[in-house]
């Protein structure tokens, strides 16, 4: 049986949308008949499994516990090459936005959305970098 570990930590404009995904998760994931895996711990304080998948949605982590199910060394191999990726990406836009002929000409909304932009990719890094730790810290 799978669990799903959500550390709902979000600002407090989000709070109903997190409401609304516990729903969501409770309506399809605790019924033995949508899918054996059940929503095993909620909130800030909830400690996810060392190996684990993860994903942030706005503000929302959501960690699936994937142990005895995945193929670490491979999983290894998938995070390495999403880091470098977002390592990529980042300093692209960072370098984009270090540009003051860019910064200077281009619409405020638009420096304002590469700006956020960055920020999220500096975000899913930094949850990248956790994964790898964590799957590398819990061994073969």
């Amino acid at each position: 049986m799978g669990a799903f570990y959500l550390a709902l930590t979000c600002p407090k404009e989000r709070r109903g949308n997190v409401a609304r995904l516990q729903r969501t998760v409770e309506d399809h994931w605790q019924r033995p008949v949508a899918s054996n895996a059940t929503v095993a711990a909620w909130g800030p304080d909830a400690a996810p499994p060392v190996t684990n998948a993860h994903i942030n949605l706005q503000g929302i982590d959501v960690f699936v516990d994937l142990a005895g199910l995945i193929d670490v060394a491979a999983e290894l191999e998938r995070l390495e090459k999403e880091d470098a990726k977002l390592q990529n990406l980042i300093q692209s836009k960072a370098k984009k936005l270090e540009n003051a002929s860019f910064v200077d000409r281009a619409p405020a909304d638009v420096v304002a959305k590469e700006r956020e932009s960055l920020a999220q990719l500096q975000d899913q890094l930094i949850t990248v970098q956790k994964s790898l730790a964590d799957l590398k810290a819990a061994g073969p």
